[in-house]
């Protein structure tokens, strides 16, 4: 491969994971508006299940850690209007979320 070639794969592999990261936040928020209502439901109830968290690391693999974050996010999305449509756009990851949703 020469080096025209090569520097044109690997902008090119930037650039996907650029539209891939973006996708992913996006996703990540709309994952959060469901399970904040999920858990405004009561739907983790039952089971032994100690808390929205609890559930989604027995029911989805979420670490603790992880999925502590996705139910407080999840739990706020309403709070902090502008950095969800932020992050529905790929714009900021579910970390902002979780930092301004701590705050606010």
């Amino acid at each position: 491969m020469n080096t025209a070639t090569n520097e044109r794969y690997v902008t090119d592999l930037g650039d996907r994971i650029g539209v891939l990261t973006a996708q992913i936040n996006s996703l990540n928020v709309e994952l959060a508006a469901v399970v904040g209502a999920f858990d405004q439901a009561g739907g983790w109830g039952g089971g032994g299940f100690r808390s929205m968290a609890h559930w989604l690391g027995f029911r989805a693999g979420w670490s603790n850690t992880d999925a502590s974050r996705l139910a407080r996010v999840g739990a706020r999305l309403d709070t902090i209007p502008t950095l969800t449509a932020a992050a529905d756009r790929g714009e900021i990851c579910l970390a902002m979320l979780d930092a301004a949703a701590r705050i606010t």
